[in-house]
This record gives structure tokens, sequence and C-alpha cells, in this order.
């Protein structure tokens, strides 16, 4: 089990620094960063210190899980990212894959995280160098599947996952009234409602009902889903909680590990990518499959990875159908054309899995 400290001040105390990244450190400064791309209104530092190494980079995340929107939306009261680096689960990532968590801190309404600045590793979905970095996410997100394939200790961990259930729902309709009031004028639940009320426009109103529905009671997805082998599962695999440290692909952002059949997170990050639809979509998938049964090497997708994809990707459209709208139509503003392309090739991809989960 890692250690995780009382409060912030005891986590960056100079010695329990020291045992943290295992060298000496002889001085620690925090200073303000600019806000990254997030939503949860976490506030960031960097942590500079020196030592008998050249001084460390670090970057200090602290939640305010009153003020943390996916914490509230999914039920997270005990700090799941946190609870996921102590018991020692992330340290389990294969060698081509990884975390960037170097130590936690626990404490009466919130958290905060210690990690590794990996600021110069970022590249955005939009970058011409994307194409081949996105080989590198595939190959490293198969091989963090594989190492915990069917792994039943997991199950120790149940309390601290965020479920299926929790995944599939925590944008729905039914939370905007708890998350006005706990935090008000959050741009989130803007986006939220809007996206929901403009997805009949772009779907079609019998389709944006169905996703609608599966958001608000996920029962009959989460059935179809626990069909299928499940493995630990990030959730919020985008390009903003990817980076490249020089040795590995590391996943940042462990705030909802679920797990479930590894569709999700490929269907996720699909999703919250820019670019791949259509054939190039396809291309990924089968690129990731690869990828998986060489983890495996037991060719174990054979006979159930067709139903198991078509579920997942109905089950994170219907998750993260309002989020895609906006980003769409953000994307459509900036190229002057409002182009629905995307938007509506997911919708009839989940309409083959919605008939999936309806047989199951």
């Amino acid at each position: 089990m890692r250690v995780v400290h009382a409060s912030v001040d005891a986590m960056l105390d100079r010695r329990a620094l020291s045992d943290a990244l295992g060298h000496e450190v002889s001085h620690v400064r925090r200073t303000p960063l600019p806000q990254p791309h997030s939503s949860t209104e976490a506030v960031f530092e960097r942590v500079s210190t020196d030592g008998t190494k050249a001084a460390a980079q670090l970057v200090l995340k602290i939640i305010d899980r009153s003020r943390d929107w996916v914490a509230i939306a999914t039920g997270d009261m005990i700090d799941r990212e946190v609870a996921f680096w102590e018991s020692g689960t992330l340290d389990r990532l294969p060698p081509h894959a990884g975390h960037a968590i170097v130590s936690a801190a626990r404490y009466p309404g919130g958290s905060a995280i210690l990690m590794r600045d990996l600021a110069a590793g970022f590249i955005d979905d939009d970058d011409p160098r994307f194409a081949a970095y996105n080989a590198a996410i595939l190959r490293s997100l198969a091989a963090a599947h594989a190492a915990f394939w069917q792994d039943r200790s997991l199950a120790s961990l149940s309390s601290a996952a965020c479920t299926l259930a929790a995944f599939t729902s925590h944008l729905a309709p039914t939370h905007l009234p708890s998350l006005r009031a706990a935090i008000p004028g959050h741009f989130i639940i803007d986006v939220i409602d809007e996206g929901w009320q403009t997805l009949p426009d772009l779907i079609g109103p019998a389709m944006a009902a169905q996703m609608r529905a599966l958001a608000v009671d996920p029962s009959p997805v989460v059935r179809a889903l626990s069909a299928f082998p499940s493995t630990l599962l990030h959730t919020d695999v985008r390009p903003e909680n990817i980076a490249y440290d020089g040795r590995q692909i590391v996943f940042i952002d462990w705030a909802r590990p679920s797990v479930g059949p590894p569709g999700i997170d490929l269907a996720y990050f699909l999703l919250m990518s820019h670019g791949p639809i259509g054939d190039s979509a396809d291309d990924i998938v089968a690129k990731y499959r690869r990828h998986l049964d060489a983890a495996l090497r037991t060719g174990e997708t054979a006979g159930w990875w067709e139903e198991q994809l078509e579920v997942c990707i109905a089950s994170v459209f219907a998750t993260m159908a309002p989020v895609k709208v906006a980003l769409e139509l953000e994307s459509a503003d900036r190229r002057d054309r409002p182009d629905h392309e995307r938007i509506q090739w997911w919708a009839q991809r989940a309409a083959r899995g919605l008939r999936c989960i309806e047989r199951a």
C-alpha cells in the first residue's frame, strides 16, 4: 500500500517528498499554474525541488470534492484516483503504459495528487504528429487492458471503482438539478443541458430519446456489458489525458476508474478525438484489436468482439452525447461550416448497439 498523507502540507514535507521521489529533497517551492483544460475547477500548482538529482518539476492538483462535478455526478465520496493509486493497482500498468502520480493526500472534503510534470508530452489531436502518436496510444491502451484481463483482484476495489451505471448516467439530464444546487453557475451544467436539448435536431427525436433513456436508466446497457470479458478501464481516454514522457504513454486523470469491457475505453477515445469517423475509425478499431490479441496471445477476442464493440459504442454515445454535441458545434463554428457528420455517424453506430442491448 502507498502512503496517503492527511494534508497537502504533510505530502509536501521535505522528508515525505524525499521518500516519494527516492532521492534527497532539500527545497520545496510551490507556484500557481494557469488552469489547464479541466472542467472540475481543480487548483493546479507547480512544485519545484532541489536535491541530489536535477531539480524535479512536479504538478500538484488539489480537488475540492464539493466543487468537483464529476465526483458529484458519479457519487465519488472516497476520491477514487487516490484509492486506486494507494492500492498499488496503477503501478501494475505494463511497461509501455503508465500513470504520473508520485504522491497523494486525502483529507475531509477533498484530496490532492502530486504528479510528474508532463506538459511537454501532450500532443493535440489536430497536430500533424498525432497520427504516429496515435499508434503508440492504441498499443499502450491494449497492453493496459491485457494486464488486467479478467483480473479477479479488481473485485477488492469494487467500492472504490466507478460503476458502469454511474459512468453511463453521469451526464444524464436528471443529474442537472443536483448539480445546479451543488455548483450553481458552473459552465458544465449549461453544456449538458444545451447538448441534450440540441441532440434531437441532429439525430432525430426518436434516437435522441433512446440515448436519453439509456443515460437516465443505464440498467439495460449494464446488463448487456456484463456478458463480455472485463478489464480495468480508465473511462476518460482522450488526448488531454494522454502524454508521452519519452519512454511510455502516460494516462493521467484516473478520476473514475471502472471495470468492464475494453470497448468502453476505445469507443470513448474515438468519440472524444475530433478526427476519426467512418473508415478511419474502423482502422483505429482494427489496430487496437490486433494489439489486444497480440498482448493476450490467445485469440481471446474471437467470437464476442463485434457485438461488444457495438454495445460499447451505444453506451459511450448515450453517456457523452451532450458533450459531443458541444464539441462538434464548437468545431463547426471555428470552421464556419456547420458539419454534423460525426454526430450522425455515431448515432448510426449506436443504433446497431441498441439492437444488441435489446437482445441481451
